[in-house]
């Protein structure tokens, strides 16, 4: 058993989670965030390869509605990724390198790794027949 204690990801409530950037790895698919597999099976009730997180920075000002925002699937790391694995020593959030050119833009890695980032896992834990309902209902109202 594995006694190390992780600081993150931080539970602040339920399928809510803090964490911060640990880097970008081309270990990732574009729409994978990794965390270190230990630290998500101590600190979370999240499960790898089966759940999807929404993300949001702390920081930002710009405001997104959440059902428009993409969600990511939770992959978790260990020594079989090792560059992504060495990024989330302390279960950091790790980016796929396709994310630093997103919208042709290029993001510095230097300025995002330690910024605050919100996780929601909600989606998740919800029975996917309402979910489409309740998006079908969305994009109706908005059409």
């Amino acid at each position: 058993m594995n006694s190390k204690r992780f600081t993150y990801p931080i539970e602040v409530a339920k399928y809510y989670y803090v964490s911060v950037v640990g880097g970008f790895s081309n270990e990732l698919d574009r729409r994978e965030v990794g965390i270190n597999r230990s630290a998500l099976e101590q600190n979370t009730r999240l499960t790898g390869f089966h759940d999807r997180v929404v993300l949001k920075r702390l920081s930002g000002n710009r405001i997104k509605p959440f059902f428009f925002k993409e969600p990511y699937v939770v992959v978790p790391l260990d020594e079989s990724t090792p560059d992504a694995y060495k990024k989330s020593l302390s279960g950091e959030v790790v980016f796929s390198e396709w994310v630093m050119e997103y919208g042709g833009k290029k993001i510095n890695e230097e300025s995002c790794i330690g910024q605050r980032i919100l996780m929601n896992s909600t989606l998740s834990k919800v029975d996917e027949r309402w979910k489409m309902s309740l998006l079908s209902h969305i994009y109706s109202r908005l059409s």
